[in-house]
């Protein structure tokens, strides 16, 4: 009898200590700059906006061009898809692995920066967002990605530029250059470059 009366009551105290887990593991998990939820907010604004998009691939000096027109959010999230390595949030344990420094001064522009950069060898050796004035006025995000196993090793540089457009950000270009060096094989270089162009 006393169980069941109080049952209510622990039941409303196990899904408050739940939620309290929750909106920690929440906040710890947003240890770095939110790049996820950046690109999300870009692709439903590209969608609106509906910019053209101008992409240039060179592989080992073959180059091809190609402009694309009305892309829907699946098309622009797989544009972005290579971005999403950057988001240093996806694993808990980059908190520890990764020393950040905020207000940097950019030597080549009136930009600030955030940099978080690795504290031992990991595939992910830096992240960089370039700001104006705060840091939601993002004009750049680059990191590099190496990785390296007994079959190959491989090492990319991502970058995307960034405007402020119809009163919000949008982004105005991306690159991504790197090799690939197979054990057995050839090597190969490539750069794919993009550039968006609004009405």
């Amino acid at each position: 009898m006393y169980l069941s009366r109080n049952s209510g009551l622990w039941l409303v105290l196990l899904v408050l200590l739940l939620a309290a887990c929750e909106r920690k593991a929440q906040r710890r998990a947003q240890a770095f700059y939110d790049l996820d939820s950046l690109l999300n907010t870009q692709i439903t604004r590209l969608v609106e906006l509906q910019p053209s998009l101008e992409k240039e691939a060179v592989i080992n000096g073959e180059s091809e061009k190609v402009v694309l027109r009305d892309l829907d959010s699946a098309s622009w999230a797989r544009e972005f898809e290579i971005f999403r390595q950057l988001d240093l949030n996806e694993k808990t344990r980059n908190a520890s692995q990764y020393r950040g420094e905020h207000g940097l001064r950019d030597a080549t522009s009136n930009l600030a920066i955030i940099q978080y950069t690795a504290m031992q060898p990991l595939p992910l050796s830096y992240v960089r967002i370039y700001y104006q004035d705060t840091p939601e006025k993002i004009r750049r995000i680059e990191g590099e990605i190496f990785e390296e196993n007994r079959l190959y090793a491989s090492g990319r540089f991502l970058a995307m530029e960034f405007t402020d457009m119809n009163g919000g950000l949008a982004v105005v270009g991306y690159e991504i250059r790197g090799g690939q060096k197979m054990i057995l094989g050839d090597s190969m270089k490539f750069a794919i470059k993009g550039a968006l162009t609004y009405d």
